[in-house]
């Protein structure tokens, strides 16, 4: 019976995809970031489930590790000018994953096409003050 189970199991574990896990500091991100802000997310759109729809291909297939374009206000910048990308990319495993009406602090890097997030309300103090002092002195 075990090894029938594990043989289940094992045929099944194929078809599970993961994603890595972001396991630079804040520090990390904010040296390579082109951009760092504190932003409200106003516009979420899957652009890829929007191209399935429209082709109407049939059945869906699952779309695992779907990425989609999201717009974030600037509320506070840290880094790079008030001029961020209009579209970031998010999801698909190495981008920031957010949800609409909430603020995050933003790493986004090569114009948008790759983002890193962090809900801004669970940042340490220590995080906060780091991003200060390096907004205030301008560090690259």
């Amino acid at each position: 019976m075990r090894f029938l189970i594990l043989l289940v199991l094992f045929a099944f574990s194929f078809r599970v995809v993961s994603c890595p896990i972001e396991n630079r500091s804040i520090i990390e991100l904010f040296k390579d970031a082109e951009f760092v802000f504190e932003g409200a997310i106003v516009e979420k759109r899957w652009t890829e489930y929007e191209s399935f729809v429209i082709s109407n291909a049939g059945s869906e297939t699952t779309l695992l590790n779907d990425a989609y374009l999201f717009r974030a206000i600037p509320i506070k910048i840290f880094k790079g000018t008030k001029n961020v990308p209009l579209q970031i990319v998010g999801g698909n495993c190495n981008n920031a994953v957010v949800e609409g009406r909430k603020r995050y602090l933003l790493f986004v890097f090569e114009g948008g096409s790759e983002s890193s997030a962090f809900e801004f309300t669970e940042l340490t103090e220590e995080e906060l003050a780091y991003l200060n002092t390096a907004a205030s002195k301008k560090i690259k």
